[in-house]
């Protein structure tokens, strides 16, 4: 790991479809992804931090399941085996990585 933006890139890594060791399902990937096969299970979140951050009262976070090289998860078009209450929740999680202070 040479930065913050590859360390950002591997904690959301999901490219099930090309990446041998997930063996073509997507909730072995790094950033699991269970919805795509109708499951709720998997990533949501991360959050990252360094000693600068530690001492400045800072992080940086995302929210919602990984969509850099999948789809935006969206409650409206999910692939759900059994229905899931989502309260209070977006239809969909297109965010991006923020910075947020303590």
């Amino acid at each position: 790991m040479h930065d913050r933006a590859a360390m950002r890139r591997i904690m959301r890594y999901n490219d099930w479809q090309h990446d041998p060791y997930s063996d073509g399902d997507p909730e072995k990937a790094i950033a699991s992804r269970a919805d795509l096969k109708g499951d709720i299970e998997g990533n949501i979140d991360a959050k990252l931090v360094g000693l600068a951050d530690v001492k400045a009262m800072r992080f940086e976070g995302i929210s919602g399941p990984t969509h850099e090289t999948q789809k935006v998860f969206s409650w409206a078009t999910a692939n759900m085996t059994e229905p899931c209450p989502h309260w209070g929740q977006p239809e969909s999680f297109p965010f991006g990585w923020t910075t947020l202070f303590g």
